[in-house]
């Protein structure tokens, strides 16, 4: 009788097991940061009046994180996107800030239940920051190609980011260089150089969807992680969020395969444009000494953990061939099934069997709309110099983050031995793009107001060694057809005006019937800042005792933001100035003005707005009115006349500086 071997199955196994953070569907967290100021005197002299920090990194709430408790030390005021803690004439050389939070996440997605179509044609203005290129997230023709050809043949907008998502994943190698860990490189960079770190792999992920007009974000915060390179299971983490209409911003973790979810670990903390924007600002006012920045510290700690995650997808696991020789190759097909109403992704794994090798990638990122079935593919080969005279059991596992299937298959010298070609003419091929036709597209400007002109020069090339058929070139609905011959190039220019407010992608397209080639650019279109002067309120009539009360109010009424704002009060001794960061809100003023300033009769006072708009074009808007002062008694028209007489020797006789 012969004997049977069973082996045993070896998984190289990333996913957690039941042990793991990873596996929990809520956790709660308690974070605390902490950093610091230290004031290093140059002279025995030295004086600080006020010095701040400005911490842009503490956690906010969002769909899948809610924050049940926050304290600051000391009390810190939040503006400008961060929190702002403010020291009045201090008198301790180190002034230290800390932030203590208690944060409930959760592995939610944030749920896609339909699709949404792809290209995004046209966006508000707000999110033009997130569509154009910054220090780090960079664009260059190489990242602009490769965008235009994952996304070619595209309508879902899911479809689109999951496989830029999927291309950085499986092209970029995460590496923890010196030269990648000690200063973010550009997105152009890491394209060249193939490897990375976590941020260096987000950027060039937000790159790929910027490319194509898809808004995306950088968000920085802590994650957890089991590998033994890092000292710290807790650590500063980079992934990002890509904006669907009528969704919102749908989180993408390149690092940990995580397409459209972050797991219960990722504390959110910040949301930027790059990657490079600091996470604490340090400043102080004074003389005589230097400011030193200090560390920023991050710890976590688990305060309790919610309920495992339950699956969110079946897995059937299928061997075609149940007994095969020795040497030779299988199929094993994995059908995955997303039971749920909404898109979901799954990182899918085949574990690794002694003896057995495989010969395709193991790992699998899927996409898979609501309720669909995929199947993935996979051929192992059995190894040859087995010994004869046994009977071998090969399991077979196949593995996603929250469930898994198993199979198994036998294997003895005197079975059949197929060949690879056998299994792999049963695998449908993936359909391929052809891309005959090179684009290289660049406006003259890439903001424009409404109903101004916008010149778009186009080449396009035949990268072709034989002559293609009539091509149409089109400019969204505006086409021209072209007959190209062998390497030919040909130029065109396309002129349009926006007819809108708002962030357009316009796509500039290469068609017949045989392919369809799309390049993409985006036009800020904008119109004319408008600022008004709005609910003045003064007293028209004064007494020499009395103050006259002037309040306005300044407000935006286009889409379009000014900038540079500064808002003046004068009067014929009076000078009152504000400089106004923005007016996204009405902004409202006030003064006191007392009479005894005043002349007799009207006195004429102005209030101006200047502002500037995108390209640095002045705007100045005004508006007049006029107090008068009665009743003025005879003593009081000397104290007026002197202090007219005083008015006049200073226009005469200017102090010198």
């Amino acid at each position: 009788m012969k004997k049977i071997l069973l082996l045993l199955v070896i998984l190289l196994f990333p996913f957690s097991s039941a042990e793991d953070l990873f596996d929990y569907q809520s956790l709660e967290l308690e974070h605390k940061i902490s950093s610091y100021m230290i004031i290093n005197p140059t002279s025995s002299n030295y004086y600080v009046t006020s010095a701040e920090i400005l911490l842009s990194w503490f956690p906010r709430d969002d769909y899948r994180q809610e924050i049940s408790y926050i304290q600051t030390e000391p009390s810190g005021e939040e503006e400008n996107d961060g929190l702002n803690f403010v020291f009045r004439k201090p008198q301790k050389k180190k002034l230290d800030v800390s932030v203590e939070s208690v944060v409930e996440t959760s592995s939610d997605y944030k749920k896609v239940f339909s699709k949404v179509k792809f290209p995004i044609t046209e966006l508000d203005s707000e999110f033009a920051p997130f569509l154009t290129e910054q220090d780090i997230i960079d664009i260059n023709n190489e990242i602009s190609d490769l965008a235009s050809e994952l996304a070619a043949e595209k309508d879902d907008l899911f479809e689109v980011v999951f496989s830029f998502a999927d291309w950085v994943e499986r092209n970029i190698e995460y590496n923890l260089s010196t030269l990648t860990a000690e200063a973010a490189q550009k997105s152009s960079w890491v394209i060249t150089n193939r490897y990375g770190v976590c941020d260096e792999l987000t950027s060039l992920f937000i790159s790929l969807n910027r490319a194509v007009g898809i808004p995306a974000r950088f968000i920085s915060g802590m994650s957890y992680t089991n590998l033994e390179i890092f000292e710290s299971p807790w650590g500063p983490h980079g992934w990002a969020e890509v904006y669907f209409p009528d969704v919102g911003w749908v989180p993408f973790d390149v690092t940990y395969r995580q397409f459209g979810w972050v797991d219960a670990t990722h504390i959110k903390l910040k949301e930027s444009d790059d990657s490079s924007t600091s996470s604490v600002n340090y400043n102080a006012k004074g003389k005589n000494f230097n400011i030193q920045s200090g560390e920023i510290e991050n710890e976590v700690d688990v305060i309790s953990r919610g309920n495992l995650k339950q699956p969110l997808v079946s897995i059937d696991l299928e061997i075609q061939k149940e007994k095969a020789g020795f040497g030779s190759y299988n199929l094993v097909t994995a059908e995955v099934t997303n039971n749920q109403p909404y898109y979901i992704t799954v990182s899918l794994q085949l574990a690794a069997t002694q003896n057995v090798e495989n010969f395709d990638d193991r790992f699998r990122n899927i996409l898979l709309k609501p309720k669909e079935k995929k199947k993935e593919y996979f051929i192992v080969r059995v190894l040859e110099n087995l010994k004869s005279g046994y009977i071998y059991t090969f399991p077979l596992k196949a593995v996603s983050s929250s469930t898994s299937a198993e199979t198994s298959f036998k294997s003895e010298k005197k079975a059949t031995v197929f060949d690879y070609n056998y299994f792999k003419s049963q695998i449908p091929e993936e359909k391929t793009v052809y891309s005959p036709i090179n684009i290289e597209c660049e406006a003259d400007k890439s903001a424009v107001y409404i109903g101004e002109p916008l010149t778009i020069n186009c080449k396009f090339t035949n990268k072709e060694n034989k002559a293609l058929g009539i091509i149409d070139i089109c400019l969204e609905d505006e086409c021209h057809k072209k007959q190209f011959g062998p390497k030919e190039q040909y130029n065109k220019e396309f002129v349009k005006e926006m007819p809108s407010v708002g962030v357009k992608n316009l796509a500039v397209t290469a068609k017949n019937d045989d392919f369809s080639i799309t390049k993409y650019i985006l036009i800020h279109s904008v119109d004319t800042p408008l600022v008004k002067i709005s609910k003045l309120d003064y007293s028209e009539e004064v007494l020499f005792e009395e103050q006259a009360d002037i309040s306005f109010s300044v407000l935006q009424e286009s889409f379009s933001n000014p900038s540079d704002i500064k808002v003046t009060l004068e009067g014929k001794r009076l000078s009152q100035s504000w400089n106004v960061e923005d007016l996204d809100i009405r902004r409202e003023f006030s003064i006191a003005v007392p009479a005894k300033i005043m002349s007799l009769g009207l006195n004429e006072f102005k209030i101006s707005v200047s502002y500037k708009d995108e390209k640095g074009q002045d705007y100045l808007v005004e508006e007049e009115f006029s107090i008068e002062l009665i009743n003025v008694s005879f003593s009081e028209r000397i104290i007026i006349f002197l202090n007219q007489l005083s008015l006049i020797i200073d226009n005469f006789f200017p102090k010198l500086s």
